[in-house]
């Protein structure tokens, strides 16, 4: 979904949500 430019959202959960999402494919 949204990866970059929510980065400044939740400044972490976003992150971690984005890179495991993009981990599983």
């Amino acid at each position: 979904m949204l990866c970059i430019g929510q980065t400044t959202y939740l400044y972490g959960l976003t992150l971690t949500f984005c890179d495991l999402k993009n981990s599983r494919g």
